[in-house]
């Protein structure tokens, strides 16, 4: 431990070092605030959304004389609240819809309308603390440890270093880790600054820590095997730049190409344009056409699902739910596929520390793909009762009136 507080003090006078740090510490700084920024313009948005839809729902309910009016008229508002991590890894809340507006119309529509999001950052990145630890922090430990031996070779030191020393290397292997822990602590300190600005719990924040300091001892190890191998400072640059870009961009996107091609899903799209051919095309098909696959789905709805008027509120709403029932096939295998995707993912980060790192902080920030196929799953749930709670009144099972809309169900966000 001497030695190592030796050499962080000699470290600190080099100036490419002090240069490095306060590099490190800005970036780290800048994405920990514009992260926390992101997360309250969210909260913001979704406490704007609720009170807006609360006060919506008030105001339409007051005019509609049915159930059938006051089922199609009311919107609702389905949200994902951003953790207390989310700062540090934004993950799918920068690329997918993490708030939809839903009514008790077919939902798959209503779901993948909306799920498009910027797939030129989602190629690039954005900087937050995730893309920071994942991709830039190794170019800046690199850069710091890349010509420590070639170094002490020009000033005429190696020999004496290496012959005083326990054991060959270990005197550069000390140096090298003395400023790694002053990379560390240059990065890791505006996140624990703001984890503990929002009362992150402490744990997960250790673990980020952790996942940061980890990632960063595998480029040491790289380094410092490097280092060993080609004493020519231009060599060893060249040979880290080379496993920089072959570990942080080429492994994740050849792993995504193959794993995509592997396994097909059925677009978003492309599900949404098949539900809404399949609602539309009822309104021109005989209502048995309709009636008799719902109640064969709803058999308790069977005594009440004659339709003997042109249009009927229950004779709507049933083809809304078999337009859903319809693409339900595709539906669950594109949620099988993004799921086995996401799992294969996984395996090709066991070839890519950058990947798995990045991996590692949103699934700890809850904003991994797995967090907001949950979320989508919530969003199926509460429809689901939002269907059970009118269809009584929809098929003349209880009578509608203004009191037993006060008991309409209010979207709560599913414990993860």
């Amino acid at each position: 431990m001497g030695n190592l507080a030796l050499e962080v003090r000699y470290a600190l006078r080099e100036r490419v070092v002090i240069a490095s740090l306060v590099l490190a510490f800005a970036m780290a700084s800048y994405a920990v605030i514009t992260g926390k920024l992101e997360v309250d313009e969210q909260r913001s948005e979704i406490s704007t959304l609720v009170r807006e839809t609360e006060s919506d729902q008030d105001h339409v309910l007051g005019q509609q004389p049915d159930a059938g009016g006051a089922a199609y008229y009311v919107h609702h508002v389905t949200y994902q609240p951003p953790s207390a991590l989310a700062f540090a890894a934004l993950g799918s809340r920068g690329e997918l819809p993490w708030q939809h507006r839903v009514r008790m119309l077919a939902l798959e529509g209503q779901i993948y309308e909306t799920d498009a999001g910027n797939p030129a950052l989602s190629r690039l990145g954005r900087l937050d603390f995730a893309f920071l630890t994942s991709v830039l922090l190794p170019l800046i430990l690199i850069l710091l440890l890349y010509d420590l031996d070639g170094r002490e070779r020009r000033d005429g030191r190696y020999e004496l270093l290496s012959a005083t020393s326990a054991s060959k290397g270990s005197p550069f292997f000390v140096k090298a880790g003395a400023r790694t822990l002053l990379l560390f602590a240059a990065s890791a300190t505006p996140f624990a600054v703001m984890a503990a600005f929002v009362s992150a719990p402490l744990g997960p924040s250790l673990v980020v820590a952790a996942v940061v300091a980890l990632h960063l001892c595998f480029w040491l190890v790289i380094c410092r095997l490097v280092a060993v191998r080609f004493t020519q400072a231009s060599s060893s640059a060249t040979v880290l730049l080379a496993g920089w870009l072959l570990f942080s961009m080429a492994v994740p996107a050849a792993a995504r190409i193959v794993v995509e091609s592997s396994v097909p899903v059925p677009a978003g799209g492309e599900l949404l344009l098949a539900q809404r051919e399949a609602v539309n095309d009822a309104w021109d098909l005989p209502k048995a056409d309709t009636m008799e696959p719902f109640v064969a789905s709803h058999p308790e709805w069977r005594d009440h699902a004659e339709v003997t008027q042109p249009f009927e509120w229950k004779w709507y709403y049933a083809f809304q739910q078999m337009g859903d029932e319809f693409v339900a096939s595709e539906s669950a295998q594109l949620r099988a596929g993004i799921t086995r995707r996401d799992n294969l993912m996984g395996v090709a980060a066991l070839l890519s520390p950058p990947l798995a790192t990045e991996r590692w902080l949103t699934r700890l920030a809850a904003t991994d793909r797995a967090h907001h196929q949950r979320y989508i799953q919530c969003v199926r749930g509460f429809h689901a009762a939002l269907r059970e709670f009118h269809y009584p009144m929809l098929f003349g099972a209880s009578e509608y009136s203004p009191e037993k809309m006060a008991g309409l169900p209010k979207y709560q966000p599913c414990d993860e």
